[in-house]
């Protein structure tokens, strides 16, 4: 699944400030070793490329691009967004909830291989949704009226892998963070080259696609790696064969709360409606021991009868 929500502004759609990931991500580098909170972003891009930024991201290098501002020149690349502007993109991408339950669990039941499998083919499906969005997604407009549609130069973009949902259950997941600007114009096209705002629009034409792809692309990387089988796709995703479904929506309480905010609003289930469920439920994320969640993940496998032996038994084991 991929999710496109607005970093900065206000109105339906708005996920969070900049500072919310430098604080709770960037900052917590340290934690993240140990065992707590998530892993640091790193620059990604060819945005990114142009202006020399590589590597993980530094302190406050993520609110400065963010106001449109060269992190270590301090250089204003153009005008920086107004107060309810839109600072940038948040392009989400989750993997199936029986991948995930199988990350939780594979270093308990000792197949560490397995939960390093997962984690890999996650970055490698986003890498690649990415990179066909920076191709066939990053354009601007210029001209009166943004006449002059524009292909840019590439994305200035943030990754920022997780392990967590906000109620602390197993979620990978990544958060590729784009910067509401790109390079463009030029030579032959009827505008200067310089710094524009994304024309978002083809972001969202293209949404659909990209999620599919980056579904595509983990099954095809978990497959060749741990020779998993698959249920059937629909709507572009599939469940691992041997994983309890009663064991992947205990370990879902993200997922139970935004369907009972669906119950309770009387809306539907269409991903937009859900979306807006995500947004009114959404809590401050909190930092997690990983030591104390796998326990509690382990009891609650063994629970639903999915211990070791199910594990290694079962076709989700790597040969």
């Amino acid at each position: 699944m991929l999710t496109i929500g607005k970093i900065g502004g206000q109105g339906k759609g708005h996920w969070a400030s900049p500072s919310y990931y430098s604080q709770q991500v960037v900052r917590g580098a340290e934690d993240y070793y140990a065992g707590k909170g998530e892993a640091p972003g790193s620059w990604t891009g060819c945005g990114a490329g142009a202006l020399e930024l590589e590597g993980v991201i530094g302190d406050g290098e993520l609110e400065a691009i963010f106001e449109r501002c060269h992190p270590t020149t301090g250089e204003q690349l153009m005008r920086a967004p107004g107060e309810h502007g839109v600072k940038g993109i948040d392009l989400q991408m989750a993997v199936p909830k029986s991948v995930s339950t199988l990350w939780a669990l594979s270093e308990q039941y000792g197949e560490p291989e397995v939960a390093a499998a997962v984690w890999e083919a996650t970055h490698g499906a986003a890498r690649a949704a990415f990179d066909y969005l920076e191709r066939n997604a990053c354009r601007s407009r210029a001209g009166a009226g943004g006449h002059i549609d524009l292909d840019g130069e590439g994305f200035i973009g943030a990754v920022f892998p997780h392990r967590f949902s906000r109620t602390g259950d197993p979620q990978v997941h990544v958060h590729c963070l784009v910067a509401n600007m790109t390079l463009s114009g030029g030579e032959g096209t009827g505008a200067p080259r310089r710094w524009r705002t994304l024309n978002a629009h083809h972001l969202y034409q293209h949404q659909k696609a990209a999620g599919y792809l980056f579904q595509a692309e983990l099954r095809e990387r978990l497959t060749d790696r741990l020779g998993v089988a698959w249920s059937e796709v629909n709507k572009g995703a599939a469940e691992v064969v041997g994983v309890p479904r009663e064991l992947a929506l205990t370990l879902s309480k993200r997922r139970q709360q935004i369907a009972e905010q669906l119950e309770r609003t009387g809306r539907g289930g269409s991903a937009r409606e859900a979306e807006l469920a995500a947004l009114s439920t959404r809590r401050a994320k909190r930092e997690f021991d990983l030591a104390e969640q796998r326990l509690e993940w382990r009891a609650l496998a063994q629970e639903h009868g999915f211990g070791p032996n199910e594990l290694a038994g079962s076709e989700v084991a790597m040969r």
